[in-house]
């Protein structure tokens, strides 16, 4: 009986690294929404009602993205779990029609 082999190394390297990935992003926004409330004490009047005001949509925007990925990344990890689990359960079921 032919098992199927499954290389799903790069799968969980690639997971990882958009791990990583989403840390960095996540803490560049943070700083620049720092940045950006720093900024805010400069001036007053509708410039800065504008600025301000604009800068919170783009982050807001940025923000949605953002938790989509992470959520994206959270299922894919999630997949894989499910994935190795299932794997094992497979492994252990094909052992023991061997025997």
């Amino acid at each position: 009986m032919n098992e199927m082999a499954v290389d799903y190394h790069k799968l969980l390297d690639e997971v990882g690294r958009l791990g990583e990935l989403y840390l960095r992003i996540y803490d560049e926004i943070s700083a620049l929404t720092d940045i950006a409330l720093s900024l805010d004490i400069f001036w007053d009047g509708d410039a800065n009602a504008a600025f301000m005001g604009s800068c919170g949509a783009d982050l807001a925007e940025i923000g949605v993205v953002v938790k989509h990925a992470g959520e994206t990344i959270r299922k894919c990890d999630r997949a894989l779990e499910m994935y190795l689990q299932n794997e094992k359960e497979v492994k252990l079921m094909i052992g023991e029609m061997k025997r």
